[in-house]
């Protein structure tokens, strides 16, 4: 009897001595419509290079043979110019949540905001003309909305959304919010677009 107890007091032990199950950490939807295809490209040497050319494009297709939309060559240009650093892309749940943009109903589109700030986002859509004129009024009230927000407390960050771009050619929407937006234009205007 005493030998049955102490089997069992031990075990009682040994279950209350055992480590918890680790917690399982929670998943960033914003990260799981990250994957971007990157292409590769090669550099120019240095003796080939020429000064007055127009930002390297980076190759219409990826490493698979697969069509790269407008949307996805641009991030990859400003990913490869470092501006996408400290930046996260917006799911497309996160798209419509956020802006009201369906990307059902477009061709291709983007979005990035910066991980820790609130004045810095892009966002890129492609779709036919009527619907490229939506989203540019739904961005417009996005911006003015930020800009009643920001305007009295933050007179810096409405500084940035005053500056912010906001364009449409054809079927094409890009607005850019951020300290970064004449690099990010430039790199876009880089693309032929």
């Amino acid at each position: 009897m005493k030998k049955g107890l102490y089997l069992l007091l031990a075990a009682a032990l040994l279950i209350g001595c055992a480590k918890p199950a680790a917690p399982e950490l929670q998943k960033d939807p914003r990260m799981e419509s990250a994957a971007v295809s990157v292409p590769n490209v090669t550099p120019i040497p240095a003796s080939e290079a020429n000064p007055s050319a127009p930002f390297h494009q980076p190759d219409e297709t990826s490493e698979a043979g697969e069509s790269l939309s407008l949307a996805q060559r641009a991030a990859a240009a400003w990913d490869e110019q470092g501006l996408l650093n400290g930046m996260v892309p917006y799911s497309d749940s996160e798209l419509l949540d956020y802006y009201g943009i369906d990307l059902s109903v477009c061709r291709s589109g983007i979005g990035y905001a910066d991980a820790v700030g609130y004045t810095n986002e892009i966002v890129l859509i492609e779709a036919d003309e009527t619907e490229a004129a939506r989203v540019k009024e739904l961005l417009l009230s996005h911006l003015d909305a930020a800009k009643d927000q920001f305007r009295s407390y933050d007179p810096e960050a409405l500084a940035l959304v005053e500056k912010a771009v906001l364009l449409q050619e054809g079927g094409t929407v890009l607005m850019i919010v951020s300290p970064e937006s004449d690099a990010l234009l430039a790199v876009w205007r880089s693309l032929g677009a």
